[in-house]
């Protein structure tokens, strides 16, 4: 069942209807007000729209920690392009994983990150 919700948007000085289902994520209204509607309708779970990798929430960390007034809440969330409640979410995180996770986590990521080199080279080379 697709259910719809009529959203208005101000798209270059006109007004227009934009229909989004259930599970869509729209980036336009606020987010809280979306997760609010989602867990109505049984979407509870909390799907970010972007994902941070462990070093970026470290380093939103220690920037909040060490200057909380000048890196607030909202300015984090500009600056990482992510939601407000996703830097809350982070901040009052107390998850560290295992080193031997962390590891396997960070030659994954290397291995990813050659992978993607290795056909951007190759792309540019045709």
């Amino acid at each position: 069942m697709q259910a719809q919700f009529g959203l208005l948007h101000s798209f270059r000085g006109s007004i227009r209807r934009r229909q989004c289902t259930i599970g869509e994520v729209n980036t336009s209204r606020l987010d809280w007000k979306q997760r609010k509607k989602d867990a109505r309708y049984g979407h509870d779970t909390w799907r970010p729209i972007k994902r941070l990798s462990r070093d970026q929430m470290e380093h939103l960390k220690t920037l909040h920690s060490e200057q909380p007034d000048t890196w607030t809440v909202p300015k984090l969330a500009t600056g990482f392009g992510i939601s407000t409640s996703a830097v809350t979410r982070i901040l009052r995180s107390k998850f560290e994983p295992s080193a031997e996770t962390k590891e396997r986590q960070d030659a994954s990521a290397l291995k990813r990150r050659a992978e993607r080199g290795q056909k951007l080279t190759g792309e540019k080379e045709k």
